[in-house]
């Protein structure tokens, strides 16, 4: 399956606790979705080193866009936009 490019900067996924689908095959389901500290642990489906550089594997999984990150306009996020920024030295 091809991987999409993460559009966000990864902050969330690095720094919060943030719920997640653990095995993609089965989808979002109750006994599915775990939560896992960004700050403590990796995310297992997280790649990538720095901002703008991210993907996540289950962008492509006809689901995600019924997840919270899914559901997530990443087009108008400023905060994102500004650590990208600050990353590559622009700010």
């Amino acid at each position: 399956m091809e991987k999409k490019p993460c559009v966000r900067c990864g902050y969330c996924c690095t720094q919060y606790l943030v719920p997640i689908v653990k095995d993609p095959e089965l989808g979002p389901i109750d006994r599915n979705i775990i939560a896992i500290d960004g700050a403590k642990e990796r995310r297992p489906h997280l790649e990538g080193e720095a901002p703008g550089e991210y993907s996540c594997k289950i962008h492509n999984y006809e689901w995600f866009s019924d997840t919270p990150c899914g559901q997530f306009n990443s087009d108008g996020c400023r905060f994102g936009a500004y650590i990208i920024d600050k990353h590559r030295g622009r700010k």
